[in-house]
């Protein structure tokens, strides 16, 4: 009978009331206290009727003693059972919020990744924009290659043989590949240095949690997260600055490093005034020597890392690959120049700046020794007559660590010509590839069979040695 009653497109605390309310009814059968198809009939019909007009109200009912009547044991065990009741219906409410929560936060985290993906591709379009409006003179025509997504990446089963290169698509660059012995460097000790102006924890704001344990920033748990404040009667003119050194257990070879931060739901985004590594704890180096390449300008100026989706390509973390160096400190400046209005424990109002920190983690990352990006084909309208490349890329220069060597095919891949940056100085690879003309580096498409016309050219990258960072 239960079972028929029940509708199971009611609120869930609607069926779990009455379901409540009909075994409340049941036991009263049960015990004798209602025997007759008519009580029996009414007493299911109240049930129904209280559980649709009385939604959010107990079970139980207050029954107030009859002065003069003694104490009866069924009695109070009928109460006793009504209030478990109510009980149970909140738990299994509180259970079922739990679940719509984690839903919703699921379907919230699928809707952030779908615009970080968005706009990740509207930045590329922007990329090749930007080259577009640097031609002057219009008679050049322009194809891009970026890293911001898989979009523009050749799958082909003709290039599986090949070691295909990593694509971070959260950094927007290309490295060799990674190998699966890289693992999480581990953190010794934490300290907070002299020059940092505020306290740790929230100390101040009404009802708000504490966060003062700083374990963990190091815990990858990104629903923890450290605190470091300062609080007044409003704005400074000083901002919040926090400086955190970070000792290894060993010195090791850094080569990544990635900082999550907790802006408490604000756009009051945290800056990163300088991130620097050192040996000895006394002479320390900034790693932005080591990034600073061209598609990064925007984000390194004057050591000043914004970690804002409106600035950046790492929707709001600090991702950052660098060269190789020994470490066993690695030092973090931070800084906050916007605060905001607190309750206060003092039921006033505080004007409170907070630097809140998820996660910290340094990396040694390992690679393999040669790693392999190819474009997708690009298409032209008109015969292609001369090719150029403009590459963003780390090392830009001979270096001890890696070797990038550039490719163009204009058969769909069956072969490739050298070719390099145009501010490459290689005096043995030219910067600039004609196509069926009489120059000494001309591309003879007439030679190669299938070929009808020059509309389409693609891409490769190889790398050597120990790291390369493409944009």
């Amino acid at each position: 009978m239960l079972n028929n009653i029940l509708n199971r497109t009611q609120p869930d605390i609607v069926r779990k009331q009455l379901i409540a309310l009909m075994q409340s009814v049941n036991r009263a059968i049960q015990r004798g206290d209602i025997a007759f198809v008519e009580e029996i009939l009414s007493a299911i019909s109240k049930a129904i009727k209280d559980a649709g007009t009385n939604v959010y109200e107990p079970v139980f009912k207050i029954d107030r003693a009859v002065t003069g009547t003694s104490p009866d044991p069924n009695h109070y065990n009928s109460v006793f059972r009504l209030i478990v009741d109510d009980i149970d219906v909140v738990f299994k409410e509180l259970e079922s919020t739990g679940d719509i929560v984690v839903a919703n936060f699921n379907r919230l985290v699928d809707e952030e990744r779908a615009i970080t993906a968005r706009t990740r591709k509207i930045y590329g379009k922007l990329q090749d924009l930007n080259l577009f409006s640097s031609d002057v003179v219009g008679r050049a025509t322009y194809a891009g290659d970026d890293f911001g997504s898989y979009d523009k990446t050749e799958f082909d089963e003709r290039f599986v043989g090949a070691t295909p290169a990593y694509i971070d698509i959260e950094q927007g660059l290309v490295t060799l590949p990674r190998l699966l012995t890289s693992s999480e460097l581990i953190v010794d000790t934490m300290r907070v240095n002299t020059e940092s102006n505020g306290l740790p924890g929230n100390n101040n704001e009404l009802g708000a949690a504490a966060h003062d344990d700083m374990a963990s920033v190091i815990d990858n748990d990104p629903d923890t997260w450290w605190e470091f404040e300062k609080v007044g009667l409003g704005p400074s003119r000083d901002p919040l600055v926090l400086s955190l050194t970070f000792t290894l257990a060993v010195e090791s070879v850094v080569n990544f490093i990635r900082v999550n931060p907790n802006n408490f739901g604000t756009t009051n985004w945290v800056k990163i005034r300088t991130i620097e590594t050192s040996t000895d704890d006394r002479i320390y180096t900034s790693i932005r020597e080591s990034i600073d390449i061209e598609g990064f300008n925007d984000l390194l100026q004057d050591e000043d890392f914004t970690l804002a989706p409106s600035v950046s390509k790492f929707a709001g973390q600090g991702l950052y690959s660098m060269s190789p160096r020994k470490v066993k400190y690695v030092r973090f400046v931070f800084e906050q120049e916007q605060g905001y209005w607190i309750d206060n424990t003092q039921n006033t109002q505080s004007y409170r700046y907070a630097i809140g920190l998820r996660d910290i983690t340094i990396h040694g990352i390992n690679y393999s020794n040669v790693g392999i990006f190819v474009s997708t084909p690009h298409f032209f309208s008109e015969d292609v007559r001369k090719i150029a490349l403009i590459a963003a890329r780390n090392p830009s220069k001979p270096s001890e660590l890696a070797v990038i060597e550039h490719y163009v095919s204009v058969d769909d891949g069956r072969s490739w010509h050298t070719i390099q940056p145009s501010d490459g100085e290689n005096p043995d690879i030219p910067k600039i590839r004609g196509v069926n003309d009489a120059s000494e580096d001309s591309i003879d498409t007439r030679r190669i069979p299938g070929i009808l016309d020059t509309r389409q050219y693609s891409v490769e990258s190889q790398t050597d040695l120990k790291q390369i960072v493409l944009l």
